[in-house]
């Protein structure tokens, strides 16, 4: 039985992902949503001088951000904070990418985040860790490692860095006489929008990394609910159909002002996301990689 499920796979594994005995390797393409380079080429299709714009990332923001996150919080370790960084290293070698330091900091509410280009680090709140299951806190660990893994990391950093220094350009005499006619303002507002696109349809990607990495819809479904609400009570009395169906509410929402709000949310609100982790959770190529990550597992263990 066990060799006729694995020949059924045989087409969609790609070769060289059986690295060795009890290992499987989650690559992008196993988990992204079907519209992330679509949405990814016509956000960057609006940005010049990337690299620049990446150097100054590395010198400004990097460079400020690191020293006070060393002083102001806990890096997990063997010695500290033992589950979450077991946890990190081990979903680290199923994605197959280096294993990120990470950093709990107080905080009431539900917190996780990526930052870093040349080097990257997971910071979440104190709540999280307290609060979160082990799958729980499995999905919020592999989605964060699924921004690493697909690089998302540099293009929040490219979108920060070219809001920045738009605004420090706004302050030299010349542009700003030029953008009387709006020129620069009209630019920002689009590529806020294309930006925006992006970043909700990576958060899709990054939650169906989350679910693989966790193995289970359930624990997963209740972590962005709890990301959300941030209230475990509240999140005790959501019935997810109903939750769910309000996405249907929102898309009758389609007066100018309506579509603007809509467009400029980041983040995809929580019934869409709860809709589009469910279809995911729910597709063969979930259960493809489920099963081969059971069989892993199996294999690691004998």
């Amino acid at each position: 039985m066990r060799k006729a499920l694995e020949a059924e796979l045989k087409d969609w594994l790609e070769p060289g992902e059986r690295l060795i005995k009890g290992q499987f390797r989650l690559r992008p393409e196993t988990y992204a949503h079907s519209e992330a380079n679509r949405a990814l080429q016509e956000y960057m299709e609006l940005v010049p001088h990337r690299q620049s714009l990446l150097t100054y990332y590395r010198q400004m923001e990097q460079g400020a951000n690191f020293p006070d996150l060393l002083g102001k919080t806990a890096e997990a370790g063997p010695k500290q904070f033992a589950r979450v960084y077991r946890m990190t290293e081990q979903l680290s070698r199923l994605l197959g990418v280096p294993t990120p330091r990470v950093f709990i900091y107080e905080e009431l509410y539900y917190r996780s985040h990526t930052e870093g280009v040349d080097f990257q680090w997971i910071e979440l709140s104190s709540a999280l860790v307290e609060e979160f299951t082990n799958d729980e806190l499995a999905f919020i660990l592999g989605r964060e490692l699924g921004h690493i893994q697909g690089r998302h990391f540099e293009y929040d950093a490219i979108y920060q860095a070219a809001v920045k220094t738009s605004q420090f350009a706004e302050r030299i005499p010349f542009v700003n006489i030029m953008n009387k006619l709006y020129t620069l303002d009209i630019y920002q507002e689009y590529l806020k929008a294309y930006a925006n696109r992006w970043k909700r349809i990576a958060t899709y990607s990054e939650d169906a990394c989350g679910l693989l990495c966790s193995g289970s819809i359930a624990a997963s479904v209740a972590a962005v609910k709890k990301l959300v609400l941030n209230n475990p009570a509240l999140v005790d009395e959501v019935d997810l159909t109903s939750f769910v169906a309000q996405s249907d509410d929102i898309a009758e929402l389609d007066t100018t002002v309506m579509k603007y709000t809509k467009l400029d949310e980041p983040l995809p609100y929580a019934p869409h996301r709860l809709l589009e982790l469910i279809r995911f959770g729910s597709s063969a190529r979930a259960k493809r990689a489920l099963f081969q990550i059971r069989i892993s597992e199996e294999e690691r263990r004998s």
